[in-house]
């Protein structure tokens, strides 16, 4: 019960407008669950497809991927311009189509035709950033957590669903479910409260440099982009050669396979949960990513070794899906620390169009390791994978929380404003600073650890451009947000 009541505590905040979150969590937990079913029947399914080959099948598992990265960026930016609501919508029908044209092929290459226009449908990052346009910057640290739990269990679902639904009706069967579940997130969209076109953006202004220089030469950032690139590319390289596993050698298939991935994956997700509760209530989102894939490489070297040994290849398998459904909670939430308030919407898209590489990487050299080495190179590529990946996490940096404060200016397009931000930007905690001139409003963000308070408002004062001087504090004071620098 206290487990329980942890739980809530930590998620419960009524600053946040969770049935938005909890909507659009639902919303890409839909496409999720269709593009996860279909990783555990694939590569025994398509065999019966006319011109099925190892490579092919690896090439429709990783083409989603591809489009997806193509796409993302582009239908972020096109959010920003349009809004959220009609890409969203975009993507969603561009998914329906994909598997309707999956669904009647009997063909490898129509298979493949089919997963590239779902892919198309790229609204991963447009989802994300609606997210973050719906919760307060303080919080959004839980909601994205919220937003991982959800897509741990649609992993999960998908992994139950998908043995099931292709054992009554065939591979065509899960693309048409992939069908329907486009089309309810469309009409879950109509749940969420309408939003502007355009969000604007405070920091819009701000004097570190445009956001795509800040988002690409971060290395905290790239660090964190080419992390879900690993994990995706690992997982849908894994999922080649797992359905044969069990299939071959334990003798499981169809219900089986269901009851096998809803006890692991039902298991690892309780257990993943205190991760979550520790990584973001003590500020341990560094040490849990890396103690998360250092336990990736250790449990995928023991299946490449093992898979024959009943025990040793769930106890692994088991270890394996906690640390993933860890990973895919912290990981997005830290993100959204790590980006620069006014570039999120970039640093959001880089990182889907990562994660959907990593697909058709994992994907593609899966298929060609199945068709050269079987089964063991699948797995010894996931454990290289796994490998390379922990050492990149070393370049990964604690992650350093501010908060943002608001100051009134009476003049905010007075050419004193720059020689202020560039003063302020010299004064020790002070991590960015700009102006949003329509509102008159300066934001800072500030490590309150080491920023003097008053230093601050006393610099802000003597600039000649405080509102009233004495009147120019506004809100936000001894709140933490969700950047770090």
């Amino acid at each position: 019960m206290g487990f329980l009541i942890a739980i809530g505590r930590f998620f419960m905040t009524t600053t946040i407008n969770w049935r938005a979150v909890l909507v659009i969590a639902a919303i890409m937990g839909c496409r999720l669950l269709g593009l996860f079913m279909i990783l555990p029947i694939l590569s025994t399914q398509a065999q019966h497809l006319n011109g099925a080959t190892a490579s092919l099948i690896g090439m429709a598992m990783g083409a989603y991927g591809l489009t997806q990265a193509i796409f993302q960026i582009p239908m972020g930016a096109l959010s920003d311009r349009i809004g959220r609501r009609p890409v969203i919508v975009i993507g969603l029908l561009c998914f329906a189509a994909g598997s309707v044209v999956a669904a009647l092929s009997t063909s490898m290459w129509g298979v493949i035709i089919g997963r590239a226009c779902q892919g198309a449908g790229a609204i991963g990052s447009t989802l994300l950033a609606l997210i973050a346009d719906v919760t307060p910057d303080e919080k959004r640290s839980r909601a994205m957590a919220a937003v991982g739990g959800g897509i741990g269990l649609s992993f999960a679902l998908a992994m139950v669903l998908g043995p099931l639904v292709s054992a009554h009706y065939q591979l065509s069967g899960v693309f048409w479910f992939m069908f329907a579940l486009a089309c309810l997130g469309i009409v879950l969209l109509l749940f969420i409260p309408k939003l502007p076109v355009a969000v604007s953006d405070p920091m819009a202004q701000s004097t570190r440099g445009g956001p795509w220089r800040q988002v690409l030469t971060s290395r905290q950032l790239l660090s964190l982009d080419a992390s879900i690139a690993f994990q995706h590319a690992i997982l849908t390289a894994l999922f080649i050669a797992l359905p044969l596993i069990l299939a071959h050698e334990y003798e499981l298939t169809g219900m089986g396979q269901s009851i096998f991935y809803l006890v692991v994956l039902v298991a690892a997700f309780f257990a993943m949960v205190p991760g979550v509760i520790v990584a973001e209530k003590h500020r341990a989102l560094r040490r849990s990513i890396r103690y998360s894939v250092a336990a990736l490489c250790v449990t995928l070297l023991l299946i490449s070794g093992f898979y024959q040994h009943w025990f040793v290849f769930v106890v692994s398998l088991f270890v394996f899906f906690t640390a993933f459904t860890l990973l895919e909670s912290v990981l997005p939430s830290s993100v959204s620390k790590a980006a620069p308030l006014h570039a999120k919407g970039v640093a959001m898209g880089v990182y889907s169009t990562s994660q959907y590489l990593g697909i058709f990487l994992g994907g593609s050299l899966g298929g060609v390791m199945h068709h050269a080495f079987g089964l063991q190179g699948v797995l010894l590529l996931c454990a290289g994978l796994a490998l390379i990946w922990l050492v990149i996490t070393a370049a990964l940096r604690p992650f350093t929380y501010v908060s943002t404060m608001m100051f009134a200016l009476s003049d905010a397009s007075n050419s004193l404003t720059n020689k202020l931000i560039q003063d302020l930007l010299s004064m020790p905690g002070v991590a960015d600073a700009a102006v949003c001139s329509a509102s008159s409003l300066l934001y800072v963000k500030v490590d309150k650890r080491e920023a003097d308070g008053e230093a601050l408002r006393l610099r802000i004062e003597t600039s000649n451009l405080g509102a009233g001087h004495k009147q120019c504090v506004k809100g936000l004071r001894g709140q933490h947000d969700d950047q770090s620098t």
